[in-house]
């Protein structure tokens, strides 16, 4: 059986618009799948693989939400974490796995951010 057509990112703009919410004029939280677009405090989202799950041609994606927030103190970083993972999970996304601390650096930004790796799972078929 042939392994689906693949597309990533209409795989990846369905969890920014679950994240957008219905307005996006007045987001939800604020998404994208460009890294360089990322504002804090906001989530990058990014494809990280799939799996082949029925010979159908179901696909389960792997996806990483990536919770982001100014670099602050520890206390005002674990603070800002807090709220936009409050208000991205579980009202708009749901984690398929442990969610975990990270510092990510973006493009454009020269110091290492404060961010919650979210993984989230989306089945096609």
């Amino acid at each position: 059986m042939p392994t689906p057509a693949l597309d990533i990112e209409s795989v990846c703009q369905a969890v920014v618009e679950a994240l957008v919410g219905p307005e996006p004029s007045d987001p939800a939280v604020r998404a994208t799948q460009d890294p360089a677009e990322v504002n804090t405090p906001g989530a990058w989202v990014t494809w990280e693989g799939f799996q082949v799950v029925t010979l159908g041609g179901t696909v389960r994606h792997l996806l990483a939400v990536y919770l982001v927030v100014e670099d602050r103190d520890w206390r005002r970083a674990t603070r800002a974490l807090s709220d936009l993972y409050n208000e991205a999970v579980p009202a708009l996304i749901t984690p398929d796995g442990p969610v975990v601390p990270q510092r990510l650096v973006l493009p454009g930004t020269p110091t290492e951010l404060p961010a919650l790796r979210v993984p989230v799972h989306l089945t096609t078929t």
